[in-house]
């Protein structure tokens, strides 16, 4: 993605949008160097709060970019200084939202651990210089939020099928987030992950449920969010706003999105 990111660009193309968009087509195989062409269409199921669609790839990601979009447009305030995406991969969700009416005045930052992943979304954000964008590097292991200003007033953070990189995650990373932004009067989050499992007690689809409990297992995916959101919310650091439990996303491990805030 990076290669190729950097390739468009240096061949003359500097519309942010195109270069988006076909970065996008690349990452489903749709676009090999020149024009998206037509491509046998791979019907996979996608689930939407339960219900069923199967669409092909372009379709899907798009709907999956839009359906992040939209769950992190709902807290992100109109004068947000910072939007941060941890595990952001190319920034495609950080794209999404600039494109879909976030603050353009904010800084967003693609925290992501692939060197690869960090320069492709540079390699983007370039065609557009409007837009005041940082890619840091950024271990859920041994996080660090010293890339998130001090005086910003108003940060929105949110992850999306990141946390899936660490099957254990420590409260202190929360806690170390919640610190690096004591200064801010607002702080506003979005968890939009593979967990459903973890809320038994909330999934009517018992095929699902063992589905999705078996494939985290199998990839040692994440095993305690829900337990450490809600120690934070028992310590008083966060309070949780809501939880959708399988939302949107593969049948195998669609998101569950927790919507969460620093009181």
């Amino acid at each position: 993605m990076r290669d190729f990111a950097r390739a468009i660009v240096q061949a003359g193309e500097h519309d942010f949008e195109t270069v988006f968009r076909r970065t996008l087509q690349f990452t489903n195989g749709l676009d090999a160097g020149g024009m998206a062409g037509p491509a046998p269409a791979a019907h996979v199921p996608f689930l939407f709060h339960g219900v069923e669609a199967r669409m092909d790839p372009m379709a899907r990601e798009y709907a999956w970019r839009d359906l992040v979009a939209a769950e992190v447009l709902r807290v992100v305030r109109a004068d947000a200084d910072v939007v941060v995406e941890l595990g952001s991969g190319w920034s495609a969700n950080l794209f999404t939202l600039w494109l879909r009416g976030a603050p353009k005045g904010a800084l967003y930052v693609g925290g992501e651990f692939a060197q690869g992943g960090r320069e492709a979304g540079s390699a983007v954000a370039l065609t557009r210089p409007q837009m005041k964008y940082l890619a840091p590097a950024f271990d859920w292991s041994t996080p660090d939020f010293s890339f998130i200003p001090r005086e910003a007033r108003h940060v929105t953070v949110y992850s999306c099928y990141s946390i899936e990189q660490i099957p254990e995650l420590s409260a202190d990373a929360i806690r170390a987030l919640l610190a690096r932004t004591t200064a801010a009067e607002s702080v506003l989050g979005v968890f939009i992950e593979p967990v459903g499992w973890q809320y038994p007690e909330q999934v009517t689809d018992q095929g699902l449920l063992e589905r999705t409990r078996r494939y985290a297992q199998e990839k040692n995916y994440n095993l305690n969010l829900r337990q450490v959101t809600e120690t934070l919310a028992r310590e008083g650091r966060i309070e949780i706003l809501g939880v959708a439990v399988d939302a949107f996303g593969y049948d195998h491990n669609p998101a569950t999105v927790i919507h969460w805030r620093r009181p």
